[in-house]
């Protein structure tokens, strides 16, 4: 649940320095909430036993790291910060997917 705060919090500043060009806080402000989403996303991951997900989520959140930022020009962040939140929402579709369950039918004669 907190994961998914977190990415809502870091689009809603994304779109708000797309739409306020001239602040340069509410950027950094996106990059280091993504950073955040990025790392509660592989700590969710880890904990599920997605060890590949997890390692690609840290990667990404080394990337939006706000001390060194990798992409300091602000169309590139925020490009960045747009793709990160793609890839943690489908972290977010894959950890939370339902598993379609079975008829009876299925249970008691399952196909050869």
């Amino acid at each position: 649940m907190l994961t998914t705060i977190v990415v809502v919090v870091a689009a809603v500043l994304a779109l708000a320095a797309l739409a306020l060009p001239g602040q340069g806080g509410i950027q950094s402000g996106a990059v280091g909430v993504a950073c955040l989403a990025g790392i509660l996303a592989a700590v969710d991951a880890a904990r599920a036993g997605r060890y590949a997900w997890a390692c690609g989520l840290i990667v990404l959140a080394a990337l939006l790291n706000p001390v060194m930022p990798v992409a300091p020009a602000r169309g590139s962040a925020l490009v960045l910060v747009g793709i990160s939140l793609a890839i943690i929402a489908g972290w977010k579709f894959v950890l939370y997917r339902t598993i379609p369950s079975q008829s009876i039918a299925q249970v008691l004669h399952p196909p050869r």
